[in-house]
């Protein structure tokens, strides 16, 4: 279903005296939590990173409401997060 990561590789060197080779193969199942589709590789200095980030949290489709500071006065929307509450759709 396109949820396997596949890498393989290989190095040959080869200097005054000898020659040799070396091969890879690794797979990796991918998360459900991860988009295939934003995976980057960079090879440098012979260390291969591999990103995968995570896709975004869905917005579960709740409410802000207002709160207000004195219940004698209106409702003021206030803009910083420790004054806002989330309640459940």
């Amino acid at each position: 279903d396109g949820r396997v990561l596949r890498l393989s590789g290989h190095r040959k060197v080869k200097d005054e005296h000898m020659e040799s080779e070396s091969r890879f193969k690794k797979s990796f199942m991918l998360g459900k939590n991860l988009d295939p589709e934003t995976i980057t590789a960079n090879l440098a200095d012979g260390v291969l990173v591999v990103n995968a980030p995570k896709k975004p949290i869905p917005d579960k489709g709740g409410k802000t409401i207002s709160i207000t500071e004195n219940a004698h006065t209106e409702p003021k929307h206030v803009t910083v997060e420790k004054k806002e509450a989330t309640v459940a759709a």
